[in-house]
């Protein structure tokens, strides 16, 4: 029996790591001068693994409650789209903008309204079976 709570708790992890990431962004737009690539990648790396182990959790957890492991349902959407926007900055060296500093913590900072999106905005916008109000 797989339960709801693991899949909840390491999602509210990763959303922490990953705020925590947009706020040292919004530091380094502030403060140029700082070097704080290191620090992002490495808060970034840890709430993208966090993420993909509570989509995973999710995934397992639905299949017992649902009867499916996807259903391509709001929440799980977002999640995803979350998933892949934060994969682009992890793969700085592929993508020259993201050498520049001012591009990168923008990103960074931009990329955080796909969380917020995932966590309030379908919860509360939107239908499906994660919805409260939609």
């Amino acid at each position: 029996s797989v339960s709801f709570v693991p899949h909840v708790a390491i999602y509210m992890f990763s959303y922490g790591l990953l705020g925590c990431a947009t706020l040292l962004a919004l530091y380094g737009l502030f403060r140029p001068e700082r070097n704080l690539h290191e620090a992002i990648d490495r808060l970034l790396y840890g709430g993208v693994g966090l993420f993909t182990i509570g989509m995973l959790t999710g995934a397992l957890w639905a299949k017992q409650a649902w009867g499916d492991f996807w259903t391509w349902d709001p929440k799980e959407t977002w999640a995803l789209a979350t998933l892949l926007i934060y994969a682009l900055p992890l793969h700085r060296s592929s993508f020259p903008l993201f050498k520049r500093d001012v591009c990168f913590h923008t990103y960074c900072i931009l990329a955080f309204a796909s969380v917020l999106m995932t966590y309030f905005g379908v919860n509360h916008l939107l239908g499906g079976l994660h919805s409260y109000g939609g």
